[in-house]
Protein backbone atom coordinates (compact mmCIF):
# COMPACT_ATOMS: atom_id res chain seq x y z
CA UNK A 1 0.00 0.00 0.00
CA UNK A 2 2.79 2.42 1.08
CA UNK A 3 5.00 1.24 -2.58
CA UNK A 4 1.63 2.28 -4.54
CA UNK A 5 0.83 5.24 -2.54
CA UNK A 6 4.50 6.64 -3.06
CA UNK A 7 4.48 6.04 -6.73
CA UNK A 8 0.95 7.76 -7.38
CA UNK A 9 1.94 10.52 -6.10
CA UNK A 10 5.78 10.73 -6.37
CA UNK A 11 5.37 10.10 -10.38
CA UNK A 12 3.26 12.99 -11.57
CA UNK A 13 3.64 16.27 -12.31
CA UNK A 14 1.17 17.54 -9.49
CA UNK A 15 2.58 20.49 -7.29
CA UNK A 16 0.55 21.33 -4.49
CA UNK A 17 -1.13 25.16 -5.29
CA UNK A 18 -1.47 27.56 -3.09
CA UNK A 19 -5.17 28.50 -1.50
CA UNK A 20 -7.62 29.46 -3.70
CA UNK A 21 -8.66 33.20 -2.12
CA UNK A 22 -11.61 34.50 -2.71
CA UNK A 23 -13.21 38.16 -2.44
CA UNK A 24 -15.07 38.10 1.11
CA UNK A 25 -18.47 39.30 0.95
CA UNK A 26 -20.68 39.75 3.85
CA UNK A 27 -22.96 36.61 3.59
CA UNK A 28 -25.89 35.77 5.67
CA UNK A 29 -27.47 32.53 6.44
CA UNK A 30 -31.17 31.48 6.13
CA UNK A 31 -32.68 28.82 7.11
CA UNK A 32 -35.62 26.98 5.97
CA UNK A 33 -38.47 25.21 7.13
CA UNK A 34 -41.32 22.74 5.69
CA UNK A 35 -44.65 24.05 4.97
CA UNK A 36 -47.76 21.92 3.06
CA UNK A 37 -49.21 22.93 0.55
CA UNK A 38 -53.21 23.94 0.99
CA UNK A 39 -54.48 25.57 -2.26
CA UNK A 40 -52.74 26.00 -5.84
CA UNK A 41 -53.49 28.93 -8.18
CA UNK A 42 -51.61 28.36 -11.66
CA UNK A 43 -47.66 29.32 -9.76
CA UNK A 44 -48.80 30.68 -6.65
CA UNK A 45 -50.74 29.87 -3.87
CA UNK A 46 -50.89 29.23 -0.07
CA UNK A 47 -49.09 26.62 2.44
CA UNK A 48 -49.39 25.86 5.82
CA UNK A 49 -45.40 25.84 8.15
CA UNK A 50 -45.27 22.61 9.81
CA UNK A 51 -42.36 23.33 12.16
CA UNK A 52 -40.42 26.05 13.67
CA UNK A 53 -41.78 28.93 15.89
CA UNK A 54 -44.22 30.12 12.90
CA UNK A 55 -46.13 26.32 13.16
CA UNK A 56 -49.90 26.37 11.87
CA UNK A 57 -49.21 30.30 10.14
CA UNK A 58 -50.76 30.03 6.53
CA UNK A 59 -48.56 32.14 4.17
CA UNK A 60 -48.69 33.16 0.27
CA UNK A 61 -45.98 31.37 -2.01
CA UNK A 62 -44.78 31.47 -5.16
CA UNK A 63 -43.56 28.45 -7.33
CA UNK A 64 -40.50 28.94 -9.63
CA UNK A 65 -39.74 26.24 -12.43
CA UNK A 66 -42.05 23.42 -10.66
CA UNK A 67 -45.60 23.48 -8.92
CA UNK A 68 -46.38 21.32 -6.16
CA UNK A 69 -49.65 18.95 -5.54
CA UNK A 70 -52.28 20.06 -3.17
CA UNK A 71 -50.94 18.57 0.26
CA UNK A 72 -47.33 18.07 -0.71
CA UNK A 73 -44.41 19.14 1.29
CA UNK A 74 -42.19 22.14 0.29
CA UNK A 75 -39.53 24.59 1.83
CA UNK A 76 -39.74 28.10 2.61
CA UNK A 77 -37.80 30.72 4.39
CA UNK A 78 -37.81 29.90 8.06
CA UNK A 79 -37.47 33.98 8.47
CA UNK A 80 -40.86 34.77 7.10
CA UNK A 81 -42.35 37.26 9.21
CA UNK A 82 -44.22 39.22 6.56
CA UNK A 83 -47.34 38.78 4.67
CA UNK A 84 -45.30 39.31 1.40
CA UNK A 85 -45.73 36.02 -1.44
CA UNK A 86 -42.65 33.58 -0.15
CA UNK A 87 -40.69 31.73 -2.83
CA UNK A 88 -40.53 27.92 -2.62
CA UNK A 89 -36.98 27.01 -2.44
CA UNK A 90 -37.48 23.43 -3.66
CA UNK A 91 -39.82 20.21 -2.67
CA UNK A 92 -39.04 18.08 0.33
CA UNK A 93 -37.44 15.32 -0.91
CA UNK A 94 -36.36 13.55 2.11
CA UNK A 95 -39.28 11.19 2.31
CA UNK A 96 -38.63 9.96 -1.25
CA UNK A 97 -34.99 9.68 -1.10
CA UNK A 98 -35.32 7.53 2.21
CA UNK A 99 -37.52 5.54 0.01
CA UNK A 100 -35.12 4.93 -2.58
CA UNK A 101 -32.37 4.03 -0.63
CA UNK A 102 -34.78 1.13 1.53
CA UNK A 103 -35.75 -0.18 -2.02
CA UNK A 104 -32.07 -0.51 -2.86
CA UNK A 105 -30.42 -1.98 0.10
CA UNK A 106 -33.85 -4.88 -0.11
CA UNK A 107 -33.09 -5.66 -3.68
CA UNK A 108 -29.39 -5.81 -3.26
CA UNK A 109 -30.47 -8.27 0.28
CA UNK A 110 -32.86 -9.93 -2.03
CA UNK A 111 -30.56 -10.53 -5.39
CA UNK A 112 -27.03 -10.46 -3.48
CA UNK A 113 -27.70 -12.66 -0.11
CA UNK A 114 -24.76 -12.58 2.46
CA UNK A 115 -22.65 -11.00 -0.48
CA UNK A 116 -25.02 -8.40 -0.93
CA UNK A 117 -24.97 -7.60 2.93
CA UNK A 118 -20.96 -7.48 2.91
CA UNK A 119 -21.28 -5.25 -0.07
CA UNK A 120 -23.60 -2.80 2.10
CA UNK A 121 -21.85 -2.80 4.92
CA UNK A 122 -18.44 -2.07 2.75
CA UNK A 123 -19.98 1.08 0.90
CA UNK A 124 -21.31 1.93 4.35
CA UNK A 125 -17.43 2.33 5.65
CA UNK A 126 -16.55 3.89 2.42
CA UNK A 127 -19.12 6.93 3.17
CA UNK A 128 -18.33 6.93 6.67
CA UNK A 129 -14.27 7.11 5.39
CA UNK A 130 -15.46 10.20 3.47
CA UNK A 131 -17.42 11.76 6.16
CA UNK A 132 -15.04 11.48 9.30
CA UNK A 133 -11.39 11.76 7.53
CA UNK A 134 -11.44 12.61 3.96
CA UNK A 135 -13.60 15.92 4.62
CA UNK A 136 -12.70 17.59 8.37
CA UNK A 137 -8.63 16.56 7.21
CA UNK A 138 -9.70 18.92 4.15
CA UNK A 139 -11.46 21.15 5.64
CA UNK A 140 -8.98 21.40 8.32
CA UNK A 141 -6.30 22.48 5.90
CA UNK A 142 -4.76 19.23 5.21
CA UNK A 143 -3.17 18.71 1.68
CA UNK A 144 -6.07 17.65 -0.15
CA UNK A 145 -4.51 15.83 -3.20
CA UNK A 146 -2.87 13.19 -0.29
CA UNK A 147 -5.52 12.69 2.07
CA UNK A 148 -8.00 11.61 -1.11
CA UNK A 149 -5.31 8.97 -1.95
CA UNK A 150 -5.33 7.99 1.42
CA UNK A 151 -8.94 7.86 1.79
CA UNK A 152 -9.06 6.26 -1.62
CA UNK A 153 -6.94 3.09 -0.59
CA UNK A 154 -8.20 2.64 2.74
CA UNK A 155 -11.61 2.67 1.43
CA UNK A 156 -10.61 -0.25 -1.57
CA UNK A 157 -9.11 -2.18 1.18
CA UNK A 158 -11.45 -1.94 3.96
CA UNK A 159 -14.53 -2.74 1.46
CA UNK A 160 -13.05 -5.22 -0.49
CA UNK A 161 -11.83 -7.27 2.97
CA UNK A 162 -15.32 -6.89 4.34
CA UNK A 163 -17.20 -7.77 0.92
CA UNK A 164 -15.12 -10.71 0.57
CA UNK A 165 -13.68 -11.97 3.44
CA UNK A 166 -10.00 -12.71 4.18
CA UNK A 167 -8.36 -15.04 2.12
CA UNK A 168 -5.52 -15.41 -1.19
CA UNK A 169 -7.61 -14.61 -3.56
CA UNK A 170 -8.62 -11.16 -1.90
CA UNK A 171 -5.32 -10.70 -1.50
CA UNK A 172 -4.32 -10.52 -5.31
CA UNK A 173 -7.57 -8.55 -5.28
CA UNK A 174 -6.26 -5.97 -3.76
CA UNK A 175 -2.82 -5.92 -5.43
CA UNK A 176 -4.92 -5.68 -8.89
CA UNK A 177 -7.08 -2.46 -7.17
CA UNK A 178 -4.01 -0.90 -5.97
CA UNK A 179 -2.14 -0.98 -8.74
CA UNK A 180 -5.14 0.41 -10.50
CA UNK A 181 -5.50 2.90 -8.10
CA UNK A 182 -1.92 4.40 -8.55
CA UNK A 183 -2.49 4.15 -12.31
CA UNK A 184 -5.56 6.70 -11.55
CA UNK A 185 -3.84 8.98 -9.43
CA UNK A 186 -1.68 9.53 -12.17
CA UNK A 187 -3.61 9.88 -14.97
CA UNK A 188 -5.99 12.03 -13.07
CA UNK A 189 -3.21 14.58 -11.95
CA UNK A 190 -1.26 14.26 -15.25
CA UNK A 191 -4.72 15.38 -17.17
CA UNK A 192 -5.28 18.15 -14.66
CA UNK A 193 -1.68 19.36 -15.33
CA UNK A 194 -2.40 18.89 -19.23
CA UNK A 195 -5.81 20.87 -19.40
CA UNK A 196 -4.71 23.31 -17.09
CA UNK A 197 -7.23 22.93 -14.32
CA UNK A 198 -7.73 24.63 -11.35
CA UNK A 199 -10.92 23.51 -9.08
CA UNK A 200 -12.74 26.84 -9.52
CA UNK A 201 -14.93 27.25 -12.24
CA UNK A 202 -17.34 30.51 -11.60
CA UNK A 203 -18.27 32.23 -8.28
CA UNK A 204 -20.37 28.83 -7.22
CA UNK A 205 -16.83 27.37 -6.27
CA UNK A 206 -16.47 29.91 -3.47
CA UNK A 207 -19.43 28.24 -1.19
CA UNK A 208 -16.88 25.94 -0.27
CA UNK A 209 -14.42 28.38 1.12
CA UNK A 210 -17.17 30.03 3.47
CA UNK A 211 -16.01 29.77 7.01
CA UNK A 212 -12.51 27.80 6.39
CA UNK A 213 -10.93 30.85 4.91
CA UNK A 214 -8.90 29.00 1.83
CA UNK A 215 -8.94 25.66 0.02
CA UNK A 216 -6.75 23.77 -2.60
CA UNK A 217 -9.64 23.70 -5.10
CA UNK A 218 -7.18 21.71 -7.10
CA UNK A 219 -6.40 18.99 -4.92
CA UNK A 220 -9.85 19.14 -4.16
CA UNK A 221 -10.88 18.45 -7.55
CA UNK A 222 -8.49 15.92 -8.17
CA UNK A 223 -9.10 13.98 -4.58
CA UNK A 224 -13.05 13.79 -6.14
CA UNK A 225 -11.63 12.44 -9.40
CA UNK A 226 -9.35 9.56 -7.35
CA UNK A 227 -12.21 9.12 -4.73
CA UNK A 228 -15.09 8.58 -7.51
Amino acid sequence: VLSAWLLSVGLTPYQHRPDAYFVEESTSSTSYVRAEVTKVERNSGEARIVEGPQKERTIRIQFYGMIPQMGGTVLVAGDTTTDDVNAVSQPWRIPVLVFLVASMIVLVLLIGGRQGLLSIVGLGVSILIVAAYVVPRVLAGADALLTSITGAFMIATIAIVIAHTWRWRTAISLLSVYVILAIVVGLAVLSGWLANLSGVYDETSSILNVGTGSLDMYGILLGGIIIA
